[in-house]
């Protein structure tokens, strides 16, 4: 979603989203540099101010109350579960080919697990077992090991070196901004509506552009959606 490069340059979805929002409002940014395995205390600085405003954050109840929102979102994110590269065992659709697997996940991500297991349910996929890990390192280290069969991920989570076999369970998402921060939701509700006015495509141009091997895996909807 936003990588720092080597030569200490941001790049990505987030990145490209916030600078065409900077050319209505003229706000200029400093990123904080961090990883998954440290949303949480990413979050807490959003929470208490320390940092402003946070991009790929979906709007529910819980987050709602913890920060503000603005009316429009800035794109929608998968739940994928993704293998190494070279991995063959695993066909995109093939969910036969799934019973039995072993699933590496994030702790600190409950309500992804739970959308596994309605997949797995809709899908008539058995005996999927999960496997916690505290960090994203741990998470991959288990898979390049062996430990587990597949990782589950955010789509804008996936490493390059990882083939997706299936997505599901699309969610909007926001740019989250501390509570209180009227004048940040006003710029961001401005600048987005103007951006989805004159480019309709532009969220969907921007996720093929940075994900585009994100859309090989097979796509699962459940009823209502």
């Amino acid at each position: 979603f936003i990588n720092k490069s080597s030569s200490g340059v941001y790049k990505g979805y987030g990145v490209e989203y916030l600078n065409k929002i900077s050319q209505y409002t003229g706000w200029r940014y400093e990123f904080i540099s961090g990883t998954e395995d440290q949303l949480v205390p990413l979050m807490e600085m959003l929470e208490t101010g320390e940092a402003d405003v946070m991009g790929g954050i979906v709007k529910n109840e819980e987050t709602m109350r913890l920060y503000d929102f603005p009316e429009f979102s800035t794109g929608a994110s998968y739940t994928t579960l993704s293998t190494l590269e070279n991995s063959t065992r695993f066909g995109e659709g093939d969910y036969q080919t799934y019973n039995g697997m072993r699933v590496g996940v994030f702790r600190a991500a409950p309500q992804r697990k739970k959308k596994l297991e309605q997949f797995c349910e809709i899908n008539g996929i058995k005996d999927v077992t999960t496997v916690s890990y505290a960090s994203g390192p741990e998470l991959f280290k288990g898979l390049e090991e062996n430990e587990v069969d597949a990782v589950l991920l955010s789509d804008i989570s996936v490493p390059e070196n990882n083939r997706v076999i299936a997505r599901f369970g699309a969610e909007p998402f926001y740019f989250a901004i501390t509570k209180g921060r009227t004048d940040l939701v006003n710029g961001f509700n401005m600048a987005i509506s103007k951006i989805k006015e004159s480019d309709s495509s532009f969220d969907n141009d921007l996720y093929e552009k940075y994900f585009p091997m994100k859309a090989n895996g097979s796509l699962v909807l459940s009823e209502e959606e």
